[in-house]
């Protein structure tokens, strides 16, 4: 059993130091449908000699989110595919929050320059965050550190403490980090300085993006793609490797990696993608980062249904510009129209589409299907004009009108789908899809 205090103390000091020890970290996201991915990441690690306690080494490798319920189908294994035990979050909190007090002394330490001891008080709010649910640890985090002073229950006596912690950004990293994550610390034996390679894997549930008719109706278009937000709690590493594979159907468009302590990024290529890598050298110093990544769909369904509106809407058009000669009588052009439906009806229903795609062309195939009730509507209306039954100009060109309208609306809407999505920048990608997509 190992003690919480101690191995705290470790993982500050390897966390918060230079991460010289690990090699190379990489993640791998795919998207599994569109309201779960999978993550699987890889630590390529030399245990360090500080950090070993009676007779084991306990090296915090990964940090993962305080949100259970929306984590499941854990994988922890080793370079040699034998599965290792996942510490329970439990201990994973307990860590975390002894890791805190740990930094507070040495931060402490290195603001006032003597041996000063972390108030009892501090202490345990710290202890407090790193066990708290997101929510409950956020609003402590803001009301013991970020604003203490106006807080009621703070001591005055530890208001200056609080101050000097906050005002420290490795300090004030962590905390924020284990207000919304946990370190996870695992236990080896055998020899120091051994290299090892870590791989954890789960799924991970994402929150629907898109709330409000009209964002609902441009995203389930197709006009803005998807937007995906990867949160990287930490990529301290020599080297740290991101790759995200676009599911069938749908091509990346604009992809990226934030990094939280300098405003540089990484971006993809502007040529359309079916996956995206990005590398990050000399990652020691770095803390964490936001990775980004722009779908859009490239299904056969689009360009063939834009197609097949831009023909019904032209043969609507050219009916009732023809209105005079089809009011005596409708030669062959009802039995023209009736074969769009027919060939409408083979895009309507694609069977084995990944969910996300499927979701994204939803709004897309019925505004097909509505082209293909226009081109039977046209077609029943010219079906009852024969040569002893004709109809007047007037009539036919009123009906028609509106119905070569309502198709040229669908060609322009099916359009738009097969285009490029819009640049989701700015004002413009909060107003679509909104930046928040974890339910963390």
């Amino acid at each position: 059993m190992s003690s919480g205090k101690e191995v705290g103390a470790l993982c500050a000091e390897l966390i918060c130091s230079e991460v010289t020890w690990v090699a190379r970290r990489k993640e791998l996201v795919t998207l599994e449908s569109e309201r779960s991915l999978r993550r699987q990441a890889s630590v390529d690690f030399e245990i360090p000699a500080n950090a070993w306690y009676e007779g084991a080494a306990y090296v915090p490798l990964f940090f993962l989110p305080k949100a259970p319920a929306l984590f499941t189908r854990f994988d922890l294994r080793d370079e040699g595919g034998k599965s290792l035990s996942l510490p329970t979050r439990a201990e994973n909190a307990n860590h975390s929050g002894w890791a805190l007090v740990a930094l507070a002394e040495k931060t402490l330490q290195k603001a006032l320059g003597d041996q000063p001891t972390v108030p009892a008080e501090v202490g345990d709010d710290l202890r407090r965050i790193a066990l708290a649910e997101i929510k409950d640890a956020r609003r402590l985090v803001s009301t013991r550190f970020e604003r203490p002073v106006k807080s009621a229950r703070i001591d005055p006596r530890t208001a200056e403490v609080r101050k000097v912690l906050w005002a420290d950004p490795t300090f004030k990293w962590l905390l924020g980090a284990m207000a919304d994550s946990s370190i996870v610390v695992i236990p080896f034996h055998g020899k120091g300085g051994a290299r090892r390679i870590v791989k954890l894997a789960y799924d991970e549930r994402i929150t629907d993006q898109v709330r409000g008719w009209w964002r609902r109706t441009v995203y389930e278009l197709g006009w803005v793609g998807h937007l995906q937000w990867i949160d990287l709690p930490f990529i301290g590493a020599l080297n740290f490797h991101f790759e995200i594979h676009a599911p069938d159907g749908m091509h990346i468009v604009e992809a990226g990696v934030l990094e939280r302590s300098k405003p540089a990024n990484a971006q993809a290529g502007p040529e359309v993608t079916s996956h995206a890598h990005f590398y990050l050298p000399e990652a020691t110093t770095q803390r964490a980062a936001l990775a980004y990544i722009h779908f859009r769909v490239r299904s056969a369904f689009v360009g063939s249904a834009a197609l097949t509106a831009f023909l019904v809407a032209a043969a609507i058009t050219t009916a009732a510009l023809a209105a005079p000669r089809l009011a005596q009588g409708t030669s062959g052009a009802a039995s023209l129209l009736l074969v769009f439906p027919g060939a409408i009806a083979a895009y309507l229903s694609r069977p084995g589409e990944h969910p996300l795609t499927q979701r994204l062309l939803s709004k897309a195939r019925i505004v097909l299907g509505i082209t293909a009730l226009l081109s039977l509507l046209a077609a029943a209306r010219l079906s009852v004009v024969t040569d002893t039954n004709p109809a007047s100009v007037e009539a036919l060109r009123w009906w028609f009108a509106p119905l070569a309208v309502a198709g040229w609306i669908c060609f322009v809407a099916l359009l738009q789908t097969w285009r490029k999505p819009f640049a989701l920048r700015g004002k413009l990608r909060g107003r679509l899809v909104g930046d928040t997509v974890s339910e963390g």
